[in-house]
This record gives C-alpha cells, sequence and structure tokens, in this order.
C-alpha cells in the first residue's frame, strides 16, 4: 500500500460529497421509485440505485489504492482492480424508507480498511459519510474527526439519565415487544424520543450531542423470543438488524469520538465482519454517548427483559390473538 490512510480519509470524504451533489435532488425528484430488493432481502429505491453507481465508479477510476468494494446492492466484496490492498465497506444510502417519505434524514457511508488484516469492525481505518441534510464527517482511527472537511472535536456529556433523549429503530423487528423493551425509558418522550430509520443519521445526532443514544433491538428480540422469529420475517420480508454496511462507517466513527457502541447486551462489536453481507451477518446495537448511560441503558433494559419473561407465556398468547394474519 503506497498511499497513507490519511489520503485515503480525504478521498473518502471527497467521495461521498460527490455523490451527495449528485443524488440530494433525488430526495424530491424521483428518487423513490422502487426497483427492487437487495441481496439482503431490503427495498432498493432510485436514490439507492444511482448513489451506488457514482460511488462504484470514483473508486474504479479515482481511488489512490487498487480496492475492494462490498456494498448493499451486491451483498458480496468483489475486486474493482487487479491486486487490491485495500477494501470499503459502502451504504450506498442509508435511509431509504425516509427518502421515499421526502424526508433527508439519510446518509451516504463508506469504509476503508486494509486487505493485509482481518475484515473486521475493529480494522477500520478511515470512512466518511455525507448527511442529506448536508453536513460530512469523516474520520481517521487514532487521528481524529473531521466536520465538513475541518479537523473537529465532538462535544462531550450527556443529559441528566432521567431525561435522556434517544432514538430507537424497529425496522425486522417487533414494534410491540420493542416498545416494551424500552418502557422503562417513557419519560424520556418529553425530552425527544423518535424512530428514523438511518442508523448513520441517528448516529451523527450522537455524535453532535443531540441524542443520548440509539438502540436497534430487532436481532435481540429474534434471540430472546425465537417463538415469533418468523412473524418478524414475513412482516418485514427481509434480515432482522444491522448489516456490515449499516456498521462499518458509523461504529468505528462512534469509537473514534470515544462514544460507547456493542451489542444490545453489552457484548463487543469489534469482531463484526465487514466483508459478509449475508442476512446470517446482522446484529443489534446499542450506541451510548457516555459510559454511564451505556451502563444505564443495560442495567433498565436487562431488568425490563426480566419482567418480560416472567410473563412470557402470556404475551405469547396475547401476541397470537392480536397479531395481523
Amino acid at each position: 500500500m503506497k498511499s497513507s490512510w490519511s489520503d485515503i480519509r480525504s478521498f473518502a470524504d471527497k467521495t461521498v460529497a460527490r455523490v451527495y451533489e449528485k443524488v440530494r435532488p433525488l430526495i424530491d425528484e424521483g428518487g423513490d421509485e422502487l426497483l427492487g430488493t437487495s441481496d439482503g432481502g431490503d427495498i432498493l429505491a432510485r436514490i439507492d440505485q444511482e448513489s451506488g453507481e457514482i460511488i462504484r465508479s470514483e473508486l474504479t477510476h479515482n481511488c489512490p489504492e487498487p480496492c475492494s468494494l462490498l456494498d448493499e446492492a451486491s451483498g458480496t466484496l468483489v475486486p474493482l482492480h487487479d491486486n487490491p490492498t485495500i477494501a470499503f465497506t459502502a451504504d450506498e444510502f442509508d435511509g431509504t424508507r425516509p427518502a421515499r417519505m421526502k424526508i433527508p434524514t439519510n446518509a451516504i457511508c463508506l469504509a476503508a480498511f486494509g486487505l493485509d488484516q482481518e475484515p473486521v469492525l475493529r480494522n477500520v481505518k478511515a470512512g466518511a459519510m455525507h448527511l442529506m441534510t448536508g453536513e460530512r464527517f469523516s474520520f481517521e482511527r487514532g487521528a481524529g474527526i473531521w466536520r465538513d472537511g475541518t479537523s473537529w472535536q465532538p462535544p462531550s456529556g450527556s443529559s441528566p439519565l432521567e431525561k435522556l433523549r434517544f432514538s430507537f429503530d424497529i425496522a425486522g423487528g417487533h414494534p410491540v415487544l420493542a416498545n416494551w423493551y424500552l418502557l422503562p425509558f417513557a419519560s424520556s418522550h418529553r425530552y425527544g424520543v423518535n424512530v428514523l430509520a438511518s442508523s448513520a443519521y441517528v448516529c451523527s445526532r450522537i455524535l453532535v450531542g443531540g441524542i443520548d443514544f440509539y438502540i436497534h433491538l430487532s436481532k435481540r428480540l429474534e434471540r430472546d423470543w425465537p417463538e415469533l422469529a418468523a412473524t418478524m420475517r414475513n412482516w418485514h420480508q427481509g434480515a432482522i438488524g444491522q448489516y456490515a454496511w449499516d456498521l462499518a462507517t458509523t461504529m468505528p466513527l462512534m469509537w473514534e469520538a470515544g462514544i460507547i457502541a456493542t451489542h444490545t447486551d453489552g457484548s463487543s462489536l469489534e469482531n463484526v465482519r465487514i466483508d459478509d453481507g449475508s442476512p446470517a451477518n446482522v446484529h443489534d446495537v446499542l450506541v451510548a454517548r457516555t459510559p454511564e448511560v451505556h451502563a444505564h441503558v443495560l442495567g433498565r433494559v436487562g431488568r425490563q427483559i426480566q419482567l418480560l419473561y416472567s410473563n412470557r407465556r402470556d404475551l405469547l398468547d396475547l401476541f397470537e390473538r392480536t397479531s395481523p394474519a
């Protein structure tokens, strides 16, 4: 590898900016047209396709190193040059559902890692994301974060534990169970709770200090309630959880900022593979601004799970009687 990771960060930063300039108008101009589904079963719209084509072209023609690419459209790591030395994991357009609703809470994400190391999250060296609302973030592991091309230090701290602001995702999961898991935080609705269906966008709001934690429970719900897995898959028609491209940029960016990002039981995400786009490689996620918030959420959710378990049979009977056919 001849280029530095600083060069790769700068290239990724410029690439997501170019993609943004070309696809931003599609939020309002026909980007919501559905074209089919990805290999993993998620929906693909015109805006996903056009973003992916631009990323592939930029990597093919302008990348300073020979590279490979894993993107959502293909779900497979594919060489773009002979003898690649690095690889990119791309989420061409995170937030297709809000984009189809003409809501610009979406992001273009690109993460880079060396092919001389194991392709896992802990080995991501650089990356960038561009939000459809205009902000751009990039990072180099161990060297910091850039905002809109300028070196930047994220704010520290969080809200008081009794006034936490958070976002959660129910895509692929069970909406009733997800809300029951989060019932200990019902008072947060007074201070700020939302579902935005773009983990990258939500993580950017953690980065700038607007949200205290983000939780994606769907894969956890499947593990905890295997009796409901078939129902959840039937509702969603795809995998349950966060894919490699959902995590490859956002989680290392969070770690570079000193933000805590784990599975929802507190176990590490560091060994999640980022060269595997299969539905078998999906995950639940908890991201928190501080260790205190992280521990607080783990504890409250854990106690709530035990309470739900103690009523497991009654809850399963209720779901069976009330779920749509």
